[in-house]
């Protein structure tokens, strides 16, 4: 075995400096111009680049299409030239990273960190190879203990969850209140938190308010914990723990091969003690005798990051935290850079936590000695951990100013994490944001060229893979990846070689399971008419979902990805929630009604928004002018013009190139009913009488005095003789090209141009400097 080690580490190092060889050589070729190379020796140097393009391309077709994990579509690869590999590149990368993952799998059962009949009897030793691995324990193979559990998991409950309690120690009610319903807002009803009343009133004791020294931690190597896997033991454990003020609690959960999910072990630590508790035991729902601590308000409990643990004892064991101090929030009120764990054990004790282990099994047992260990030290240093925080908590806290008090606020923030309610998991087939449903997880990698036969296929699929796993209590992702669904609907296959290509690492369930699976795509098919449209989804679609898909909708409608024609974008804008509307603009003054639009003259070819603001007051002409002036809009796509707009007139118009004086009707006009308003006077409370009256005042005096300073003045005619009427634009003359009169050429003035002119306007030289007499220096004048 050595020596086939020796000769792959060989191998491996030459494949590592071929590899490390071609990266170079790729980039210095990237960095150097290629085309001025070509262009410069054509004829030699452009025969051996177009050679070894066509080589790569080639060889690229080959990998992917022998090599493809998925195949998106139903044709093979074809790379004719550099820009097709920009346009497929998703494919070449998809196929490259899981030959790597291939690679990586392969390289780990050949040096022996993947073994399983290591995993079967729950112990790996790393370091016989010198190879650190990733994720130690992963997915051990070993039957499921909750096939033992006295109280089995319920995955197909069809009635509210109803908590596990069968006593409830420090109660301040009675036991039977705690059980009472409350209304979702859906129409149906949970259980309410059995202990709502008594986490609500809880506070901090009064030591938590105070500076203290923290007390000194156990070092770690001298200590050891005392793992409990009997009844005994856990009561033995709680007459201890009952003689303590402050505790700090931890979980490890699995979640792979269970489909809710479980708790594996439960980490429990005081001053001076560490107990880890094995909670795969069937006498696991006996651990409810630890509310007698753990609901006790006079023990502060202390938990890190507690938003799950707090939902995990609840379904699993029936345990409620009354009296939480969360070291997350904490740190997030101290404004510390990161919030993990191993920060703060890094930073307030120097320990190094090996969160590798946090993703390992931990059904396994007997428990490995590393994981052990690193159960223990999630607990071990906490309350230290505690003491420092608090400290810190009280000098920035300033307790007299309410928003200053950084201790009432973690306390705040831990009582609504205390509050969570765990709820039984109901798959849902309606298009709602659930955490179940078909709807949340398509929109996870919302796609806008899915077709509805894509859509259909997804959903159906998606619910079988869903009762498949409530089935075999196992994980959703264990059954079938999301990505590995998302290729399943986009594909549409047909038979079964073309759906097991599509699953490259099928599990058994999934593999006895393809006949099912390939009956449920053929009915998808036929119900594909019945299944929500693209449409449908961007109207159910959060907000920035729907701006992603209506932006895609005219490119998929010209891809022509659907059998059938896309609806009219008309039709997607009515289903869409109407943005909402400024009733007042600084620029247009107030905005337009929705009744100025009529909705069965617009012809929307395009990606046409909700017109919000007013027309200019030019096109919206008032009845009391002249008929030449007005302008015709009852044939436009905006019907009848609101009366609210019909006072609206603009005061000038282009008239060869000069404002438009008020004819002696219009000035009549406006001085009887002051109407005459533009954009920018009217107020923002447009509405106000007051405000109405005003303007109508102001509009007045302009009128008067205007009337005043130019008494009987006509107004100026238009170019074609026409009066005050509308500026005809055909009868115009050319403003460009106009010829100009004889009083115009006389004001302009030419000189004659000189090329000359600016030399006499050069710098003159140095003067001639005097001569220096003889005898006599400058400088004893």
């Amino acid at each position: 075995m050595e020596d086939a080690l020796n000769d792959f580490a060989a191998t491996q190092k030459a494949i590592s400096d071929a590899l490390v060889s071609t990266i170079r050589a790729a980039a210095a070729i990237a960095a150097e111009d290629v085309p001025f190379h070509r262009s410069s020796d054509p004829s030699k140097i452009g025969p051996l680049i177009e050679k070894s393009t066509s080589r790569i391309l080639r060889l690229t077709e080959q990998l992917v299409s022998r090599a493809r994990p998925s195949k998106q579509t139903s044709r093979p690869l074809s790379l004719s030239d550099v820009e097709d590999i920009d346009i497929c590149w998703e494919q070449v990368v998809d196929v490259a990273d899981a030959l790597l993952e291939r690679t990586d799998t392969c390289l780990d059962e050949y040096t022996g960190l993947i073994k399983s009949k290591d995993i079967a009897n729950g112990f790996q030793n790393s370091t016989r190879t010198g190879i650190a691995h990733k994720v130690p324990f992963r997915d051990a193979v070993i039957p499921k203990p909750q096939l033992q559990f006295e109280t089995k998991p319920d995955n197909n409950a069809s009635t509210p969850f109803r908590p596990l309690l069968t006593s409830k120690p420090h109660s301040r009610g009675p036991f039977d209140q705690s059980f009472s319903t409350v209304p979702t807002g859906e129409g149906d009803h949970d259980h309410q938190h059995p202990y709502e009343t008594e986490i609500r009133e809880y506070q901090f004791p009064p030591a938590t308010y105070t500076k203290a020294s923290p007390i000194d931690y156990e070092p770690f190597e001298m200590t050891t914990a005392t793992f409990v896997d009997t009844i005994e033991g856990v009561e033995l454990m709680l007459e201890e723990l009952k003689k303590s003020k402050e505790i700090a609690i931890d979980l490890e959960h699995h979640d792979s091969h269970s489909y809710i999910g479980l708790v594996s072990l439960m980490q429990i630590s005081t001053r001076d003690q560490d107990w880890i508790i094995d909670t795969l035991k069937p006498w696991r729902w006996r651990l409810e005798m630890l509310n007698e601590v753990l609901a006790d308000p006079s023990v502060l409990k202390v938990l890190h990051g507690a938003q799950m643990d707090i939902i995990w004892l609840q379904r699993d064991l029936g345990l409620y935290i009354v009296g939480l101090f969360d070291t997350y929030h904490a740190s997030r009120v101290l404004g510390y850079p990161r919030g993990s764990l191993a920060f703060l054990l890094e930073t307030f004790t120097g320990f190094e936590a090996q969160k590798q282990y946090q993703t390992a099994d931990w059904r396994i047992r007997p428990l490995p000695e590393a994981m052990f260990e690193y159960a223990r030290s999630d607990t071990h240093f906490l309350l230290y951990v505690y003491d420092c925080m608090r400290n810190e908590l009280v000098e920035k806290s300033n307790f007299n100013e309410v928003t200053q008090d950084r201790i009432s606020e973690v306390l705040a923030r831990s009582k609504e994490t205390a509050l969570q309610r765990y709820e039984h998991s109901f798959y849902t087939d309606d298009m709602k944001l659930s955490r179940n449903g078909w709807f949340s997880t398509l929109l996870s990698r919302f796609d806008p060229n899915m077709s509805q036969l894509q859509i259909s296929v997804f959903a159906k699929v998606h619910r079988w893979r869903d009762e498949v796993a409530r089935h075999e209590d196992e994980s959703l992702h264990y059954i079938m990846p999301n990505h590995i669904l998302f290729n399943i609907a986009q594909s549409v296959p047909e038979d079964e070689t073309s759906i097991r290509s599509l699953l490259p690492k099928a599990t058994s369930i999934l593999q006895a399971r393809l006949h099912e699976l390939l009956l449920v795509i053929a009915k998808a098919k036929n119900e594909a008419d019945q299944a929500p449209t693209l449409q449908d989804v961007l109207a159910r679609s959060p907000s920035h979902v729907q701006k992603e898909g209506l932006w895609e909708l005219e490119r998929a409608r010209a891809s022509k990805v659907e059998n059938k024609p896309l609806a009219s974008m008309e039709s997607v804008y009515s289903k869409l929630k109407p943005c909402s509307k400024a009733q007042w603009s600084e620029f247009w003054g107030p905005s337009l009604d929705d009744g100025l639009i009529s909705k069965k003259d617009v012809r929307v070819s395009n990606r046409m928004p909700r017109l919000v603001v007013p027309l200019s007051a030019h096109i919206l002409r008032s009845s009391g002018s002249s008929s030449n002036s007005q302008i015709d809009v009852s044939s436009s796509a905006f019907g009848e013009i609101d009366p609210h707009w019909a006072h609206i007139e603009e005061q000038s118009t282009v008239s060869g190139m000069r404002k438009r004086k008020l004819n002696e009707s219009e000035s009549d006009n406006t001085a009887q009913v002051g109407s005459t308003l533009t954009k920018m006077e009217m107020p923002r409370d447009h509405q106000s009488p007051e405000a109405i009256a005003s303007v109508r005042r102001r509009a007045e005096k302009k009128a008067a005095k205007r009337a005043r300073h130019e008494p009987g003045s006509a107004p100026e005619s238009s170019p074609d003789g026409g009066g005050a009427g509308a500026f005809d634009y055909e009868k115009a003359p050319s403003v460009l090209n106009s010829r100009r009169t004889v009083s115009q050429l006389q004001r302009v003035s030419r000189a004659s141009f000189d090329p000359f002119a600016k030399a006499t306007e050069a710098p003159a030289g140095l003067k001639k400097s005097k001569p220096s007499k003889v005898g006599k220096s400058q400088t004893s004048k």
